[in-house]
């Protein structure tokens, strides 16, 4: 796995995936289907006979990789492994290895290797990190869609007599690395109150106009032209992103030296003036085109913006000019405009390890220790830091498995369907015992499930409520022994995938699949809600 190290802009793979549709004639597999066989790393294999006249094999397709990376993001690399085997030494070879698109056409280039299959299991791997294998506009869409996957097939090119060669496939899997956009700039697609008003929506030789009256003498005051109306810039900002500025350019100029001049340039929220006005008054268009900008990294117009703000079709920009001359009637010309959202910094970790710390702001915090990446919460309340270790405050020991759930109140599975799996757990409680292991999500008893089960986790909500202090939960993968996913204080989201962060595999010894609770100092009255977002990974049938 490529090194993902701690920047804004650094390279995070969005987890490696395995399709969920597979087809391809001829071939034979030993799983309940043949996407099932290829969807894990489980000695259950795709078979092919390649005849003596040398093949290729018909196309092996694999789809529906199951990818949700944000909108906003900047495709860096795409990488695919392959684990293949043949019958005999120097007989097959690659084919085609190439990708395929959203509406299922091979796209890039042909990544076959070029070297022999060999006799026992490797993994071969195609592509990389910052290897986009040819494709030259691969976008979250399009990966995004069922229809992305790859297609593969297989010759038989022996060095001596042709003979009929048996190849086997156990598993392909595909890894997206991608970078999340911290600047984000659209242009609007609504506007009015102008000539041409349209013309402002682009950046192209053609501009809106507006024809603003002379004043009516040397101390009169500035006469006001119409207002500009700009609106639909189409953003679409994950709800947990924290948006730090906003920069507004425009592009103008007028017919006129030192005679045009702002009056009012000014945000729009949901159709509706409001904020600061940023009009920078007093200082003239020029008369040739020229871009100015407005706002900043930091500066947020007095709106406080919100990622449901900016997305509404209502958000946008008005711009009114006026003019100081007191003979000629001006006319100004607006070629475009521009908003550019700065959001905050969402650092990944270096690391994928899934024993980590989460901790908040809350009064219940421990000191965390060794910390590899901070990001805030959709909450502005809430600071969660990631850390490599167990803080300091008291934690609940290594849970056994096998407890049983005595002090959960409700455990409801919201979704349940496809890869993606969403699980409420609430403890109303008024007892003193704590969780210890308890089964809050059992991988086994999820739809599709085919054996060998096994999860990641790709977001965490949580709270923790009542008079006790120095309260903990820690959840676990369970296995012999279990292995610490977080220990969790206070409240707070934590969204790995909407961050920009891979998911957390499952990193159990002997792994069971299975998601535990367990508590520490929790007495009566206290309680606790969980709302636990996983992805299926391995051992489900589609």
């Amino acid at each position: 796995m490529a090194d993902n190290s701690s920047s804004s802009s650094s390279v995070n793979p969005a987890g490696f995936y395995f399709g969920a549709v597979a087809v391809g004639s001829g071939w034979t597999y030993d799983g309940a289907t043949l996407a099932a066989t290829l969807n894990s790393d489980n000695n259950e294999y795709a078979k092919y006979t390649i005849p003596s006249a040398g093949g290729p094999t018909t196309p092996l397709i694999v789809q529906d990789f199951g990818f949700d990376i944000p909108a906003n993001a900047t495709i860096n690399g795409i990488e695919v492994q392959v684990q293949h085997r043949a019958t005999t030494l120097a007989t097959a070879k690659d084919s085609t290895v190439q990708l395929l698109d959203e509406a299922s056409n091979a796209v890039g280039d042909n990544i076959a290797d070029t070297n022999y299959w060999g006799t026992t299991d490797e993994n071969i791997t195609y592509g990389g990190s910052v290897d986009k294998v040819g494709w030259t506009n691969p976008t979250p869409a399009k990966i995004n869609n069922s229809n992305f996957g790859l297609s593969i097939s297989v010759s038989n090119e022996p060095a001596g007599a042709p003979a009929n060669e048996d190849i086997f496939i156990d598993y392909i899997k595909i890894t997206v690395y991608w970078d999340n956009d911290d600047t984000i700039t659209n242009f609007p697609v609504t506007s009015s109150g102008w000539t041409n008003s349209s013309y402002a929506e682009l950046e192209d030789l053609v501009s809106a106009t507006n024809i603003i009256t002379a004043k009516a003498s040397s101390g009169a005051p500035i006469s006001v032209g119409d207002t500009l109306l700009m609106t639909g810039f189409g953003f679409n900002i994950p709800s947990n992103r924290v948006i730090n500025g906003i920069t507004v350019t425009l592009a103008r100029f007028s017919n006129l030296a030192s005679s045009l001049e702002d009056v009012n340039v000014q945000l729009l929220t949901y159709g509706t003036s409001e904020g600061t006005n940023n009009a920078n008054v007093g200082t003239s268009w020029p008369t040739g085109v020229a871009t100015t900008t407005y706002g900043g990294v930091s500066n947020n117009w007095g709106i406080s913006p919100t990622p449901d703000i900016v997305n509404d079709t209502g958000f946008g920009l008005q711009v009114t000019v006026g003019n100081q001359h007191i003979i000629t009637n001006g006319t100004a010309n607006v070629n475009y405009a521009s908003i550019t959202l700065h959001l905050a910094d969402n650092e990944s970790s270096s690391s994928q390890s899934s024993a980590s710390t989460i901790s908040t702001s809350s009064s219940d915090s421990g000191t965390s220790s060794s910390t590899v990446a901070s990001v805030t919460s959709s909450s502005s309340s809430t600071q969660v830091s990631v850390t490599s270790s167990l803080s300091s405050s008291s934690t609940a020991a290594n849970p056994s498995s096998s407890s049983e759930i005595e002090n959960i109140r409700v455990i409801q599975t919201i979704t349940d369907g496809g890869h993606e799996v969403v699980v409420l757990v609430v403890r109303s409680n008024t007892e003193t015992a704590n969780d210890n292991g308890t089964i809050i999500l059992d991988a086994s008893e999820l739809a599709n499930a085919a054996g060998s089960e096994q999860l990641s986790i790709s977001e965490i909500i949580w709270t923790i409520q009542g008079p006790t202090t120095n309260k903990t939960l820690t959840l676990y993968w369970a296995g012999t022994p279990d292995k610490e996913i977080a220990t969790l204080f206070g409240s707070g989201k934590w969204a790995l995938r909407v961050l920009g962060l891979p998911t957390l595999p499952n990193e159990a010894t002997l792994p069971t699949g299975d998601i535990l609770v367990s508590t520490s100092n929790f007495r009566s009255g206290d309680s606790y809600s969980i709302l636990l977002k996983s992805r299926k990974v391995e051992g489900y049938t589609y």
